[in-house]
C-alpha cells in the first residue's frame, strides 16, 4: 500500500513539473485546414437551375501580412487560437462537440460557433473522409431571420463541405451547399516540405 500513494505521489509531482506546451505551437485545429502555398481546392458549386453545379477553384497563392492569400485576395492563418480569416474565427479548439465560440464581424454582427460534429464520417464527390469536424454558424439577420452556416472539415484536407439555410421561425430553407470535388496540396520543395 505504501508503495502504491508512493508511486502515485511520483507519477503527480512528474505531471507538477512538466513543461507547459507553448504558447506558439499551431492548436491541433490546424490539421483541419493546410496552410501552404500551392494547395488549391475544386468545389462544385450551388446548383445551377437545370441541376448542374458551376465549379469553384481556390488556391493559396501566396502569403501576405501573416495570412496566407486566398485566390479573390481573401486572407487565412491557423494560429494556436484557431483557424481565422480577416474578421472572424472559423474553427477554435478545442475540437469537442458542444465547444462554442464568436466572432464579432462588424459593429451590428455578431457570429455564434459551436463544434456540432466530430469525428464524423462524410462522403462528397472528392472521397470519403472520416475524423471530420462539423462547425454550424448563426448569424441573426433580423429579428425574424437566422443564416445558418454549416462546414465540414477534413484533416489533411481542410473544408469539404459548406452547407447554408435561412431559419425563419421554425422553418429551415435551403439557401446553398458546396462540396469538395478535388483537392491538390503544394507541390513539397527540394527538402521536401511544402511550401
Amino acid at each position: 500500500m505504501i508503495r502504491l500513494v508512493w508511486m502515485a505521489a511520483l507519477v503527480l509531482a512528474a505531471c507538477a513539473t512538466a513543461p507547459a506546451v507553448p504558447q506558439n505551437q499551431p492548436a491541433p485545429v490546424c490539421d483541419y485546414f493546410p496552410l501552404a502555398v500551392g494547395d488549391r481546392w475544386v468545389y462544385d458549386g450551388p446548383a445551377r437551375p437545370d441541376g448542374s453545379r458551376e465549379p469553384i477553384t481556390i488556391a493559396i497563392t501566396g502569403k501576405k501580412d501573416g495570412f496566407f492569400e486566398q485566390t479573390g485576395g481573401q486572407l487565412i492563418s491557423c494560429d494556436s487560437e484557431g483557424l481565422r480569416d480577416q474578421k472572424r474565427l472559423l474553427l477554435q479548439g478545442p475540437i469537442e462537440r458542444g465547444h462554442t465560440w464568436k466572432s464579432v464581424v462588424s459593429v451590428g454582427s455578431v457570429e455564434q460557433y459551436e463544434i456540432v460534429d466530430v469525428d464524423g464520417t462524410v462522403t462528397v464527390p472528392a472521397g470519403t473522409f472520416g475524423n471530420t469536424v462539423t462547425t454550424r454558424a448563426k448569424q441573426r439577420i433580423d429579428a425574424q431571420r437566422t443564416l445558418i452556416n454549416e462546414t465540414t472539415y477534413a484533416p489533411g484536407t481542410g473544408m469539404i463541405r459548406i452547407a447554408t439555410v435561412l431559419q425563419e421561425g421554425d422553418r429551415e430553407i435551403p439557401q446553398i451547399e458546396i462540396v469538395l470535388r478535388k483537392f491538390t496540396p503544394a507541390a513539397p520543395d527540394e527538402s521536401g516540405k511544402a511550401k
